[in-house]
């Protein structure tokens, strides 16, 4: 995991990025769904956004579930 250790000084602060990141994915899906539901925006413009969010998520997750299990 050289990636984690040159980016966070332990891993209790590696887990805390990942679930600060994983909060801006949340947070940013909503801002899409957002603009389709209230300001009208086509989701032919949103969904490839939207298609990224969800893969950021799933692989964000799957890095926290990692990062958690290994102790």
């Amino acid at each position: 995991m050289c990636v984690r250790s040159s980016r966070a000084r332990s891993d209790q602060e590696f887990v805390s990025k990942i679930g600060g990141a994983l909060q801006e994915i949340d947070e940013s899906s909503l801002w899409l769904e957002l603009l389709n539901e209230e300001c009208r925006i086509s989701s032919s413009s949103t969904d490839p956004i939207k298609t990224e969010a969800n893969e950021l998520l799933a692989i964000m997750s799957s890095m926290l579930s990692r990062a958690t299990n290994r102790h």
